[in-house]
């Protein structure tokens, strides 16, 4: 059965604006150690790769949790993985930084995006990306994982 193109962007939509880990307080905002934020982006990573979805999402960004509810998000990142099997090698590519005066989609807040290239066991390669946003509360929190 073939999903409509609107299926496949929602699914794309839900991973790139959705929630995956909490994690402790990286550092601040503005003096973030690019060391320290990928292997925050690793950790939620190695989480899916473990099928730990669900909690990834119970310790996300409010805001991301307020975008996709939980079973629609734990069902489109577990459908994206499964398709690629388990991860074999993963390494990051890039890290980038940015600020948003706020948009309906994006609210304000500073952000921090890590982008891995992702080899699997299956010998298929995709680009993992794990988005955070530094809370009110002060924490670094996911707030996206999306697929390439």
């Amino acid at each position: 059965m073939m999903r409509s193109h609107t299926t496949l962007r929602s699914h794309r939509a839900i991973m790139a604006a959705l929630a995956l880990a909490s994690l402790s307080s990286i550092a601040a905002a503005q003096a973030i150690d690019p060391n320290t934020i990928v292997g925050a982006g690793l950790q939620a990573a190695q989480m899916i790769d473990a099928g730990k979805v669900a909690d990834i999402w119970d310790g996300a960004s409010p805001i991301a949790q307020k975008q996709v509810p939980k079973p629609q998000f734990v069902q489109a990142v577990t459908t994206a993985r499964q398709a690629l099997g388990p991860a074999k090698d993963r390494s990051w590519w890039s890290i980038t930084r940015s600020t948003s005066t706020g948009t309906p989609e994006l609210p304000a807040g500073a952000y921090v995006n890590v982008e891995y290239v992702t080899t699997f066991v299956n010998g298929k390669t995709a680009r993992e990306l794990v988005s955070f946003r530094f809370d009110e509360d002060k924490q670094w929190r996911v707030t996206g994982y999306f697929l390439r």
